[in-house]
């Protein structure tokens, strides 16, 4: 994405879903709906790269697409240059195609996962890349990819999605010395350490169970019955996106690596926050104190 519009957000998302209908049938009767992305909020400043994370199925590709017009929208908004372009008509949106791309997961891949399929030596030329182009040509950046090392070094900032929500959104190192919610715990937990001794000290987190399904989603917290922290208040109330300072939001009833102290002056965004979340449920107990931070 380019743009000249001075330093303000680029991109702005609010309250987008996507919904795909599920019909059966003769009548084809609409008998379900698959929550591929369920009311989330962010914005993308102009020059930087967003890295947008999650496990396959968790939503993170369907929002790029929706994000740039090549699906259409459920609700909620997109927002480029300060333009709303969610009911842009084929015709309006043409002249927005240059300025928003997005190639998918092949050797010429920008966007969506665009170093998945290549070996190492490949991918370090491929960034390389990337960073000269977005240099040169005060390019921006939404970075798809579910290889949260390759994330780390290209990103400014990382969006963390798990079944269609957004479950934290941090400055990209703030995120890897410091995960609040404990399904980005769990990733960070996979990331290769080069070090052996250091990957062998480390405990690797293994998700039990299998990702909830997108047409009946959990109750509460979606991540909940995956999760080891889970207590009654995750089954029956979605948290809230709160605000841990530093540009750090992330939506857990029990966060982690957050002492007393800093939990009591937790506030909740109202911004990101989605609709059926309830913003009076700010977090007022710490599932853990002690970070481990993920070496470089």
């Amino acid at each position: 994405m380019s743009s000249t519009n001075g330093g303000d957000p680029l991109v702005e998302v609010r309250n987008l879903k996507k919904y795909f209908p599920i019909r059966q049938g003769l009548l084809q009767r609409e008998t379900g709906r698959v929550h591929a992305v369920d009311d989330v909020t962010f914005a993308v400043r102009e020059g930087e790269t967003l890295g947008l994370v999650g496990e396959s199925g968790c939503g993170k590709s369907t929002l790029g697409r929706t994000i740039v017009r090549l699906l259409e929208p459920t609700a909620g908004s997109v927002t480029f240059e300060g333009r709303d372009i969610s009911s842009l008509g084929p015709r309006r949106l043409r002249p927005l195609r240059r300025e928003m791309q997005m190639v998918f997961q092949d050797p010429y891949a920008i966007a969506d996962e665009p170093v998945s399929a290549l070996d190492v030596s490949i991918q370090s030329q491929m960034l390389n890349l990337l960073d000269d182009l977005q240099q040169e040509f005060h390019l921006t950046y939404i970075f798809i990819a579910h290889d949260l090392g390759v994330v780390r070094h290209v990103s400014n900032r990382i969006a963390v999605m798990y079944l269609g929500k957004l479950v934290e959104l941090a400055p990209a190192e703030d995120l890897y010395q410091r995960p609040i919610m404990p399904y980005t715990e769990a990733l960070l937990s996979a990331v290769p350490i080069p070090d052996p001794d250091l990957s062998h000290q480390r405990e690797r987190i293994v998700l039990e169970g299998d990702v909830p399904s997108p047409i009946n989603p959990p109750s509460g917290c979606r991540f909940h019955p995956r999760c080891r922290y889970m207590t009654d208040i995750c089954r029956e109330v979605e948290p809230p996106l709160a605000d841990y300072g530093n540009g750090h939001l992330a939506a857990c009833h029990h966060p982690l690596n957050v002492d007393k102290a800093t939990l009591a002056q937790v506030t909740v965004s109202k911004r990101h926050t989605p609709a059926a979340a309830d913003e009076r449920a700010k977090p007022q107990t710490p599932g853990k104190e002690e970070a481990h931070p993920i070496p470089e």
